[in-house]
Formats: C-alpha cells, structure tokens, sequence
C-alpha cells in the first residue's frame, strides 16, 4: 500500500536490509528555501538505530521507538523516516498489553 503526502505524492523508496537493519532514518525533504534554522529544518528528523545483543532471553514490556520526527508542516516539510532496530537473542518475549 502507497503512503501519500497531502500533496498526493509517494514517498521515496525503502533503503538498508531488511535481514539485517542497521540504519538510521533519512530526514525528511523540505520544501522551504532554506532550513528554518541549523537546529530546527523543515524536514523531520531521521529515527534512530537501536542494537540488541543478548546472550539468551530478552523481554520486552514496553515500546522501542525508533520513529523519524514530524516536519514543520506550515513550511512544506515532510516528516523523516523511521529507523531499524537489530535483535540478536536465543529468545525474544513480548509483553502485550490491551490498548
């Protein structure tokens, strides 16, 4: 299924592996002249990378987070794509809890 902007445009094409994720997120585009400030661009932020290496079980009661930031939709920005999260563990446990 194709994402699309409120300007009806497609995103660009995934990146990285997807049988091993190690990538940090792209920023997002801006359609801004010029980035807002140095600290603040049009574009979202990237999502991060979060590496796991454990040696046998791993739960997981809670969320990892690896989303790309919002862009400044009053200057045309648009948001930054998320990250990659790596596991490497003998067993991995998630905690599901009802919404």
């Amino acid at each position: 299924m194709a994402v699309t902007s409120a300007q009806n445009t497609h995103g660009g094409k995934a990146h990285g592996s997807i049988n091993n994720p190690r990538d940090f997120g792209s920023a997002g585009g801006s359609h801004a002249p010029r980035p807002l400030s140095n600290s603040n661009p049009a574009g979202g932020l990237g999502g991060g990378y979060i590496l796991m290496r454990v040696g046998e079980s791993l739960t997981i009661d809670g969320k990892l987070n690896v989303d790309g930031a919002p862009g400044a939709s009053t200057h045309g920005g648009s948001g930054g794509s998320g990250g990659s999260i790596s596991i490497f563990a003998r067993w991995v446990f998630v905690v599901i809890t009802a919404l």
